[in-house]
């Protein structure tokens, strides 16, 4: 008989525990204990069962417990108040019942003798009255799933082939059902991205991802990242239920949750991290649950017709190509380009970018015939460098069309390139993204290629007429080119733009009537502006109320809920509907966050003023100070000086500059773990990377970081929160406004961020998506885990 070497057996006991199995496949790899069960059975009604016009009201912690499931409006103007309002209402109702039963009292209502059962029998009465305080409402997810199931068809087999070829289980395929509904445009408030829900920073770590190219939206590029993050995840915890909950949760996390507890049926039943709540408890269920119904979507969904499978022909780029010419070149039209290219961001549709170099193309239609003609294709069509994106930071006195002129770049598409409204104002310190010039007929081309106008848009060819006979300097009734408005310093971060008469044809509807680029009289002529009387938007005095609400931005109907942070009580949003985390389960960064360096807070804002009536953000302005100053010579190196800006890090400038972020620390005596603030001056050097490479870097992040933002959602409003007793303005901006903080700072300029007041005042914008189908499967608040300490602590007096 042979024995064994206990080398030998330890291989094959590593073998077995770390490395994932594709042999191994079902219940032993994705295990249901009986403790989850019935929130595995609850997530099966919401994604198989109810839609999104009903709203199932529970208990957080018992999924057994559903005590109604209630009407919800469908996605329209106006809905998601009026939903917050029938919301609240039914949480009312049940928490009366539960006060009463809470008391001692027997139950005397069918309502009441029905919440009274679901206890079981003998309920005590702290039972009542801690589920008093636990009601959540679940919008039902049916129609989303159902779309989303359909969108799966295109790319769902090659994403099981990527998880077989990386020896993991392919039902991992299954997991965009929860993260975003196949959505394969799906875009979170805070920032993540494509069907696999990647942040920027996690998704930098497996893929390109910048302003020109971000693979996170695309299936193919995300999925062999989300196949390495959670083979990583198995290797590191052990089994796929933990690995599955450090996608959402963070891995970091989960490895410390596991070793307090042990096993992934303890932490579900026992574990209390600070940051370890409803969607990060019930991230491996969901995903159970989504994973049957999608495998059994006739049981549940009928002979559904799912999206045929992509096809396309994939060639890499010598050169830096023009979209344009591509087009032209393979016979295709732009869209068609864009269908087949998800990563590649619209600056390249716009012409501001080429197609990077060593880029992978797909190009649509026949294989055979696009190999043909891949092989033919001219060394003449490609570019040897990119564009270069040139931005300016406005001057007092400035106006649009002087800028225009210095630059030598055309005033409509300087209003185009911003996003800047009907009038052109600009504001001191903004800063304007200096159009490249775009090759002759990449507007014209898009548009020749046209399936025909925008059924979204029936007055776009009058509109047209309008604004591009403004442009030639006829007065049509748009109004004057404004003189830049004299802001105090830094009193408007990111830009607040007047808005008052606004019409269609603000903003990023201008910027596509323009994109057209029809041929028109040159309006950068001598006398531009002349026969338009200049007029000059000033913002009030220092210190002046405002005098009413802007005419776009209603006030809202009655105050939010205000609430109390109290560290032994469970908050409670009344949201229009909470789902499994909208905008919470970004990959695998929630208690990893306490790995991360903390974004740069905000300081007073000297010089505080309040906005015009009528005033409202403009997405597209940033303001900020992006460039370097005093370069010099530091041990043989040249160095600059910066001012750190909102949601920026170490980590941000180390990747820009391509050097360590210890370089950075030592350079400015800085420990590990100590933050940057805003405001803060720190010295860079320039090792790998010029002023003007960084310069660039840093201005197109803040510009993606916006533009990808609204090109997602939009403000229908704004509320007021007043600051209570234990609020800290990470939790605020996560939990309570669910929104970036950047946006939230843009509405409250002058507003001390540093130290909040008890009783304070914070304007909070009303955001909704713009487009209903894009919703992502879940609207819950995020829960990431904080950086090791709280972002600003209001003191408890």
């Amino acid at each position: 008989m042979h024995r064994l070497s206990p080398l030998l057996v330890c291989c094959c006991l590593y073998l077995f525990c770390v490395v994932p199995a594709s042999a191994t496949t079902g219940s032993d790899l994705f295990p249901v204990h009986d403790s989850m069960q019935p929130n595995v059975e609850f997530w099966t009604k919401v994604y198989a069962e109810h839609p999104s016009t009903k709203g199932l009201l529970h208990d957080y912690d018992n999924l057994q417990i559903i005590y109604d499931v209630i009407d919800l409006k469908p996605h329209a103007p106006g809905s998601r108040q009026s939903n917050r309002r029938t919301i609240k209402k039914a949480k009312e109702h049940y928490r009366a019942i539960l006060d009463k039963l809470a008391r001692g009292e027997m139950p005397a209502s069918r309502d009441e003798r029905r919440v009274y059962a679901m206890f079981g029998p003998n309920p005590k009465r702290h039972e009542f009255r801690q589920a008093r305080d636990n009601i959540r409402c679940q919008t039902g997810q049916k129609d989303r799933f159902l779309a989303g199931l359909i969108r799966s068809g295109k790319y769902l087999q090659r994403i099981k082939d990527i998880f077989r070829s990386q020896g993991l289980p392919e039902d991992l395929a299954y997991l965009p059902h929860v993260e975003s509904s196949f959505n394969y445009n799906a875009y979170s408030k805070f920032g993540a991205a494509g069907i696999w829900q990647f942040t920027r920073a996690t998704g930098r770590r497996y893929m390109q991802v910048d302003y020109v190219v971000d693979e996170r939206r695309d299936p193919i590029a995300s999925t062999h990242a989300a196949a390495k993050f959670l083979k990583s995840n198995y290797e590191m915890l052990g089994c796929w239920a933990l690995a599955l909950t450090g996608y959402n949760h963070g891995p970091n996390g989960m490895l410390r949750a596991k070793q307090q507890l042990g096993t992934y049926q303890r932490i579900f039943e026992e574990y209390n991290g600070s940051r370890f709540k409803f969607a990060s408890r019930n991230f491996y269920a969901s995903f159970i649950a989504a994973r049957h119904v999608a495998k059994n979507y006739r049981q549940y969904f009928g002979n559904v017709r799912l999206d045929q499978p992509v096809k396309y022909h994939t060639v890499e780029l010598t050169g830096y190509a023009p979209l344009v010419r591509l087009a032209e070149f393979f016979h295709v039209t732009p869209e068609q380009i864009r269908s087949v290219n998800p990563a590649l961001r619209p600056p390249v549709f716009d012409g501001q970018k080429f197609i990077p170099k060593s880029y992978r193309l797909r190009l649509p239609g026949p294989a055979p015939k696009m190999a043909r003609m891949s092989a033919a294709i001219p060394s003449s069509l490609f570019e040897r460098t990119q564009k270069r994106s040139k931005f300016y930071r406005v001057q007092r006195g400035d106006t649009a069309g002087t800028i225009a002129r210095r630059h030598d770049v055309k005033l409509q598409e300087l209003v185009m390139a911003n996003g800047l409204n009907r009038r052109a104002t600009i504001y001191v310190g903004q800063n304007l993204r200096i159009p490249a010039e775009a090759p002759t007929g990449v507007q014209l081309a898009a548009a020749s290629k046209s399936s025909g106008p925008s059924q979204a848009e029936p007055s776009m060819a009058s509109l047209k007429q309008k604004v591009l006979a403004r442009a030639a300097g006829e007065d049509v009734g748009l109004g004057p080119v404004l003189t830049v408005a004299k802001w105090p310093p830094q009193a408007n971060p990111y830009g607040l733009v007047a808005a008052r008469e606004e019409t269609a044809v603000q903003g990023p509807l201008v910027a596509r009537v323009l994109k057209k680029r029809v041929a028109v009289s040159d309006p950068d002529r001598s006398d531009e502006g002349a026969a338009l009387p200049a007029e000059t938007v000033a913002p009030p005095a220092e210190g002046e109320a405002e005098a009413g609400p802007s005419p776009l931005v209603p006030a809202p109907q009655k105050a939010p809920a205000v609430l109390v942070a109290a560290a032994d009580a469970v908050s409670e949003t009344e949201t229009a509907g909470d789902v499994l985390s909208e905008d919470a389960m970004p990959a695998g960064l929630q208690e990893d966050l306490a790995d991360e360096e903390v974004p740069a807070l905000a300081t007073p804002l000297e010089g505080a003023a309040s906005v015009e009536e009528g005033a409202m953000p403009n997405p597209m302005v940033l303001v900020g100070n992006f460039d370097v100053h005093a370069v010099a010579k530091v041990d043989g190196v040249a160095t600059g000086t910066i001012q750190v800006e909102v949601e920026e890090t170490l980590g941000h400038y180390a990747d820009w500059l391509e050097i360590p972020t210890s370089r950075i620390r030592r350079l400015n005596g800085f420990r590990f773990g100590i933050p940057i603030h805003y405001g803060q001056k720190l010295q860079v050097p320039f090792v790998k990377v010029d002023k003007a490479d960084f310069e660039e870097r840093r201005f197109l992040y803040h510009k993606e970081l916006v533009e990808d933002f609204f090109a997602a959602f939009k403000v229908e409003g704004e509320e007021t929160y007043r600051v209570q007793r234990g609020d800290n303005l990470w939790a605020l901006c996560h939990d309570q406004f669910e929104l970036p903080f950047w946006l939230i700072k843009q509405y409250n300029a002058g507003f001390d961020f540093r130290s909040l007041r008890l009783g304070a005042e914070i304007k909070v914008p009303v955001v909704s998506r713009i487009d209903p189908d894009s919703r992502l499967a879940r609207t819950e608040p995020m829960e990431r885990a904080p950086s090791g300490r709280p972002l600003v602590v209001i003191a408890a007096h």
